[in-house]
C-alpha cells in the first residue's frame, strides 16, 4: 500500500514528500 512505500522510505521521505502532504508544515510550525 501507499502507507507502506512511506514507512519504508520514512528516512529520506519525511523531508521529501511530507512538504507536498503539507505534514512538516504542522510539524515545524
Amino acid at each position: 500500500s501507499k502507507l507502506d512505500e512511506i514507512l519504508k522510505h520514512d528516512l529520506w521521505f519525511e523531508a521529501d514528500q511530507c512538504l507536498e502532504y503539507g505534514l512538516v508544515d504542522e510539524i515545524i510550525v
